[in-house]
């Protein structure tokens, strides 16, 4: 249906917009754009695998890795590939390519996001260490 459609390219483009905010370092106005009692869940192979209900805290994580990789480490991220999963849900692909503070070490990481948007909001972002464990994860694979 074509209603169906233009939903999911609006959520896509939601999606785009919002992480586009995030890669600017606008993180203020990335985090308006998740809702008041969201949810955020690492990939299970981080050593913080604990989600993070509720905006401030999942803000709280996003600003845990200053500590590591300095403050600007968003605008050292990219999107690799985005699609609509239906249903709401939008998988994108990132690449992150910051630096240890103390190491002096660069990550150069891919990490796969499954984000779920209702009622013009981010209610959920799921992330994943392979775009395959996202795909799967969407219902795409």
């Amino acid at each position: 249906p074509l209603y169906m459609e233009a939903v999911s390219a609006a959520d896509v483009e939601f999606v785009r917009e919002t992480v586009e905010l995030f890669f600017r370092n606008e993180r203020d106005a990335a985090m308006a754009r998740w809702a008041e009692d969201c949810i955020s869940i690492p990939p299970a192979q981080w050593p913080e695998s604990e989600r993070a209900e509720g905006r401030d805290a999942v803000r709280a994580v996003f600003d845990g890795f200053d500590e590591a990789f300095g403050h600007d480490w968003p605008t050292r991220m990219g999107i690799s590939r985005i699609e609509d999963a239906g249903d709401g849900q939008v998988l994108l692909e990132f690449a992150w390519n910051p630096s240890g503070i103390s190491s002096g070490i660069p990550l150069d990481q891919a990490i796969t996001a499954v984000y779920t948007v209702r009622d013009g909001k981010i209610a959920k972002g799921e992330f994943f260490m392979t775009y395959e464990e996202g795909r799967k994860a969407a219902g795409l694979a």
